[in-house]
């Protein structure tokens, strides 16, 4: 299925948006408090929309059957975050999520649940997500032309460089800091991350990539980081 440039980069910027709605409202609602969730500076998670991508693509010729969009849907989406997660562990020498607490999960990569959900939203973005896009990307291709979309991307990549880049540059940081610490002796585990928490604070510029290292980072780079000694 070949889909336009304009095409893929509004099914990017909404499914991506909608993502990231979704999981802020998730997991605020888990935590009982305000989680603003992903890396980036705007109100976006790139897995949403790639993964939304990846969904159109892949069931365009099972769509006049339900249970194929679903199976076939939930497949390629679940395959496709096993590949993002692998990706991204091999670039920043980090888990960026964890499905530990379902029951039924392989290396807290994937896990049944979400696989489901990913299902489920599957039928979404075919039947009801996917027609409206259509409608959409005529109207602002027809009166607007390429130039918003062209914007967007231009925006999003830069997004995407500019938090990357950040966080790249405080793991070699942090590194550095912990193999100092450990030529005193033994790595003190708490010592170290509130040590780390105050550095976040001062050299990470923007709340979002702030948020992200404090709230998830931390917790992650105890079992990336080799050598790191948990406190007894």
């Amino acid at each position: 299925m070949f889909l336009p440039f304009h095409t893929m980069v509004l099914i990017f910027a909404v499914s991506a948006m909608l993502g990231w709605i979704y999981e802020m409202i998730a997991v605020s609602i888990h935590k009982k408090r305000i989680a603003p969730r992903g890396l980036l500076v705007g109100p976006f998670l790139p897995i949403y929309g790639f993964g939304a991508l990846v969904i159109i693509t892949a069931t365009h010729n099972v769509t006049d059957s339900p249970l194929a969009v679903f199976l076939v849907g939930m497949a390629v989406a679940t395959a496709f975050e096993y590949l993002s997660a692998w990706l991204l562990e091999k670039i920043f020498k980090m888990s960026w999520w964890s499905y530990d607490e379902f029951k039924i999960n392989y290396k807290g990569i994937i896990a049944l649940a979400p696989s489901l959900v990913w299902g489920f939203a599957s039928l979404l973005a075919i039947y009801v997500l996917w027609p409206l896009l259509q409608d959409l990307d005529g109207q602002l291709f027809e009166r607007f032309g390429v130039v918003p979309y062209i914007v967007f991307t231009v925006c999003i990549v830069a997004d995407m460089i500019f938090s990357a880049v950040h966080v790249a540059k405080f793991r070699a940081y942090s590194t550095q800091v912990r193999k100092s610490w450990e030529k005193d002796g033994e790595l003190d585990t708490a010592k170290y991350m509130r040590y780390l928490y105050r550095e976040i604070r001062s050299r990470t510029p923007l709340f979002s990539i702030r948020n992200f290292v404090m709230k998830t980072a931390p917790e992650r780079l105890k079992d990336a980081w080799p050598g790191h000694k948990k406190k007894q």
